[in-house]
């Protein structure tokens, strides 16, 4: 019988728990702004299939990235020399992320917004949505092909699907098979109406030309970048943790770790296929804004 979908994720997220070691950080904190936020943008971009971009990263097909989906393993250009790069097509991201707590800026500069001299005027609310999408993709196969197996030796599991240990407190990488840019826009909300004006002005100047602020209707403030941004990225394959004995014949200790393909519809197909991993991302979080 098949396990549900929800106790299997559940079984995921606590073998990564375990395995992960000290230097993960479960971001489920409500006292922790950032990793609130973090994960309400991760919840968002699951349904998609894709890890939200929360920093400032030249993200690009073939680029390497770990688990808190910040830093670099290794640079597509190094691990797939002459990848053929497809053009950019236009893509929907219908919904948006509801939130109570901004903790990075997500291209709008929230968390300077959101400071604490401002505060007293702000709410802590936020509806961000994302306009004006285009996505470049390639698929699996194209990874497989194109990797230099010399220059790379360990990205090979990653697009070959082949099983290896799980080693504990090592964080995971994963492939990009796409990157995502939009507009992002975000709506949030002046506790005093009278200050609707003088907040419009004030966030106006902090935009600098990078995304506007325009007065919407009640107490709202409207937000909206001016220029496109790396908003997502898509993992050609996601990891999923085979359980001890499945290969007791040939030796293996521990659990293993096989990367399968993320290819998976919108909605609840990708919440499905992609949930566990979003679960582990969330668990690998370190504040995107500062420096390693």
């Amino acid at each position: 019988m098949t396990m549900p979908f929800r106790i299997m994720r559940c079984v995921a997220a606590a073998v990564w728990t375990v395995l992960v070691g000290p230097h993960a950080v479960l971001a489920q904190s409500e006292s922790n702004p950032i990793a609130t936020f973090r994960a309400a943008m991760i919840d968002y971009f699951e349904n998609f299939g894709l890890v939200p971009v929360l920093a400032t990263r030249d993200f690009a097909i073939g680029d390497v990235v770990q688990a808190d989906g910040i830093d670099f393993l290794a640079r597509g250009t190094t691990c797939f020399p002459g990848l053929n790069m497809p053009g950019a097509k236009p893509q929907n991201l219908p919904g948006s992320v509801d939130t109570d707590s901004v903790g990075v800026d997500a291209g709008l500069s929230l968390r300077r917004i959101f400071s604490a001299d401002a505060q007293a005027s702000l709410l802590h609310h936020a509806d961000i949505s994302f306009s004006d999408v285009t996505s470049s993709e390639i698929d699996l196969k194209s990874l497989r092909t194109a990797l230099d197996r010399k220059a790379c030796p360990e990205i090979a599991p990653l697009v070959d699907g082949t099983p290896t240990a799980l080693k504990k407190g090592e964080q995971p990488s994963f492939v990009v098979s796409g990157v995502y840019w939009g507009k992002p826009q975000a709506t949030v909300e002046v506790a005093d109406k009278a200050k609707l004006d003088a907040e419009v002005a004030r966030i106006g100047q902090i935009g600098r030309g990078k995304f506007s602020a325009t007065a919407g209707e009640g107490n709202k403030v409207v937000l909206k970048s001016d220029v496109s941004l790396p908003i997502a990225i898509r993992p050609v394959t996601v990891p999923d943790v085979i359980p001890i004995g499945r290969f007791a014949l040939r030796g293996d200790e521990g659990p293993q770790l096989q990367w399968k393909s993320a290819v998976c519809t919108p909605g609840a197909e990708c919440k499905q296929v992609f949930g566990p991993f979003a679960d582990i991302i969330k668990a690998w979080m370190r504040d995107p804004e500062k420096p390693q």
